[in-house]
């Protein structure tokens, strides 16, 4: 009988002889069947989102680069020179293709397993646990933007300092000199170049000697380190030149990354004042929310419970596998302890970076990834001690871990999915309506959106629909876009007093930019008008021509689809709507409505909760239902208030007719809607609240329910 090998009493003697290669190549190859199971339910439509418009438009625009250097066309991010290669290498091999660019994740997310199982190997050597650990580090749930192709880059350059540890631990199993020298020259440039894509990986620099102490103690690990110089002079070499370079540069002027986390003297300062945050925020993600918060959205996906039954298998092949071990060992029992230790020092060096920035603080989003090392490397500790006491405690855990990490991935694919779709319908339905916008003498083109989600970060907000239009008429374009109702105008400027900067139509025309250094005013003769309807569909005062056959290629390309017919959102009605201001910490939805501010999390907290702050005198949201022929109750969760007197004023009406709410407790306001007030398809939820002069801000919403009246259950 095949017996699952966690038993971790038995163990092997970390040497090449026991086929670290034939390890990596299970560790590919179990890598590569998670990954596709992440990306199969919803696919590769997913497109850019964000940055990758302002990347390839640069692309577009000044011909593709690799280095970004002060001569190059982003000097502001000369930090990172490295940080556009995986970028520019899919845009190089397939122009106005964002596929690619998946396969191009994929790649990295298999080299992560690889040189993770490798590392935890090294640590406990029991090949099971290994790989199981390398696949839990693939889907590790406490980061919550992996799955995004605006985190490429970041992904290659963990995977590529990852490397370059695996490897140097490796070259020091050799007793050749020529082959020693040549894995650890292999080991310190793969690190180099994962520093300078991402210079969060320099804090990995201790991670070898940390891994040599957690296996062996200080006297061998001293022991090793006098037998190893060469390799550590090799390593070290690698080091100092890539923390060279960041002080360097960090100090030479202006750049990004210095503009986010202020100068030296500032980083200092806040690493101290912050580092609680380490304990309450990093440490509570990691090792405790992360994996309640997967399992839940595990919950909200059992739709996708054919490939969940893939997932198992794969967890199933790996335990029956049965990958042989050899009895005895010259190193020793594991030393759980001194592996927890390890685990967690890695842990801090992998979020320290990110203390240096409030913002990254407050998001899950990129900064998880690399505390996610340590996080394996402790839960591999844990399996291990599990694996002591007996078989069955170990694959319970592991099994948990799987199911809980497979659930974070499938909720970041289906949530970009549906934003990358959100756009391409938008886009779509743009290009459609005015297809000539881009032609030498062509009108200014100014958008009416009614939908209201297009002030939002992640939907075209203002220059990031500018940069995806030129890149889509291959032709600069600067389009304008006024929020209806709200008159909020599209961008990421805003006034001294923190509100938005507003539209005005006029007899002639439209001011848009108001409040801002260089409003401008567009007359009616020289604009062409395009409003997006709540559904994100399009349409132009004049009927638009037929785009030529060259142009409907292009767009087809970079979008997926053509006409805009078949780029358009499909809603799927139901009998409830509930909408929460948050899917998930870091997993960030847009509301889809006007007078919306971005969503904000209470942190730190044991249960994190999020809002969306109304910053118009009027807001709404619009709701896709298909309600049944009986009374329904309406369910509003507060957040907060900025005075007293917007939560008192506070009105509701459904489909302009108004409803009359009562508070149920000291938050949550409820409202019975009579039977025939909701209609089959598109509703109108409308909020009126007293705003704020000098913020405009009024209320704080959290969670809004519609439900038939006998089913209901107030949040």
């Amino acid at each position: 009988m095949i017996r699952p090998r966690f038993r971790s009493q038995i163990v092997a003697p970390v040497t090449k002889q026991h086929g670290i290669a034939k390890l990596s190549l299970y560790a590919a190859c179990y890598g590569a069947i998670l990954t596709a199971l992440i990306y199969a339910p919803v696919g590769l439509s997913m497109m850019g989102l964000i940055e990758e418009w302002d990347i390839f438009y640069y692309f577009k625009k000044f011909g593709s680069f690799y280095i970004a250097d002060a001569a190059s066309p982003l000097p502001t991010h000369r930090l990172r020179p490295l940080t556009l290669v995986p970028f520019t290498i899919g845009y190089d091999l397939a122009p106005l293709s964002f596929p690619l660019l998946h396969a191009l994740q994929a790649l990295s997310l298999v080299a992560k397993v690889i040189a993770m199982t490798a590392i935890i190997y090294r640590l406990i050597p029991n090949r099971t646990i290994a790989i199981v650990c390398g696949l839990i580090f693939l889907i590790f749930p406490a980061d919550t933007m992996q799955m995004s192709l605006r985190s490429l880059h970041i992904n290659w350059a963990l995977a590529l300092s990852l490397a370059g540890v695996a490897l140097i631990l490796q070259a020091a199993e050799f007793k050749s000199v020529s082959v020693r020298w040549a894995i650890a020259a292999g080991g310190a440039i793969s690190f180099l170049c994962g520093s300078l894509m991402y210079e969060a990986g320099l804090f990995l620099a201790p991670l070898p000697l940390l891994i040599w102490w957690a296996a062996f103690g200080f006297a061998r690990t001293y022991e090793r380190m006098k037998r190893n110089w060469d390799c550590i002079l090799i390593w070290s070499t690698s080091v100092v030149a890539a923390a060279v370079y960041v002080v360097v540069i960090s100090l030479s002027g202006h750049n990004y990354q210095m503009e986010v986390t202020g100068d030296h003297q500032t980083i200092v300062r806040d690493l101290v004042l912050r580092f609680p945050f380490l304990f309450s925020i990093a440490f509570y993600r990691l090792f405790v929310y992360g994996w309640f918060d997967g399992i839940r959205m595990l919950a909200e996906h059992l739709n996708y419970w054919p490939y969940y039954l893939g997932t198992l298998a794969l967890f199933g092949s790996i335990l029956l596998a049965g990958f042989p071990i050899s009895k005895g060992s010259s190193e020793g029992r594991p030393n759980v302890v001194r592996i927890l230790v390890a685990g967690m020092i890695a842990t801090t060096f992998g979020y320290l970076p990110y203390l240096t920035s409030y913002a990254h603080i407050m998001t899950s989003q990129r900064t998880f990834l690399y505390a996610s090392i340590g996080g394996t490397i402790v839960l591999a500790a844990c399996i291990h001690l599990l694996a002591r006491a007996g078989t069955a405690f170990a694959v319970v855990i592991s099994l948990l871990c799987i199911s809980a990490g497979i659930g974070s991935q499938w909720e970041q694919m289906a949530l970009y999915t549906e934003l990358s779709n959100r756009q391409r319908a938008i886009l779509a339905g743009i290009l459609e309506a005015a297809p000539q916008a881009a032609e030498p003498g062509a009108k200014h083109l100014l958008i009416l959106d009614r939908s209201g989600t297009m002030n939002n970060t992640w939907m075209l907000r203002g220059p990031e629909l500018q940069r995806a239009l030129t890149l889509l008429y291959d032709s600069d374009i600067t389009p304008s876009v006024c929020l209806e109702h709200s008159n909020v105008f599209s961008s990421f400027e805003m006034q001294p007093s923190g509100k938005p900067p507003m539209c005005r139509q006029t007899e002639d025309g439209w001011d848009v930019g108001l409040e801002l250094s260089d409003p401008i005013h567009l007359s009616k003769a020289t604009t062409t008008l395009l409003t997006v309807a709540p559904d994100l569909s399009v349409s132009a005062e004049a009927p638009s021509i037929s785009p030529s056959s060259a142009k409907a290629d292009r767009w087809r390309r970079i979008l997926g689809c053509w006409p805009a017919t078949a780029c358009a959102y499909r809603h799927i009605l139901t009998p409830t709507y509930d909408y929460d201001f948050g899917r998930g910490w870091g997993l960030d939805d847009v509301p889809w409505g006007y007078g919306w501010r971005e969503i904000e999390w209470h942190l730190p907290s044991l249960m994190p909760i999020s809002w969306s702050w109304i910053t118009a005198p009027k807001a709404n949201l619009w709701l896709w239902l298909d309600p049944a022929r009986k009374p329904y109750k309406l369910s509003i969760s507060l957040a907060t208030w900025f005075l007293e007197a917007s939560k008192d004023s506070l009105r509701l009406k459904i489909n302009g007719m108004a409803v009359q709410g009562a508070w149920v407790g000291p938050r949550t306001i409820e409202a019975k809607i009579p039977a025939g007030f909701l209609r089959y398809g598109l509703n109108e939820l409308e909020f009126e609240a007293y705003q704020d002069q000098t913020t405009g801000l009024s209320i704080a919403v959290d969670r809004v329910s519609v439900f038939p009246d006998e089913l209901g259950t107030t949040k």
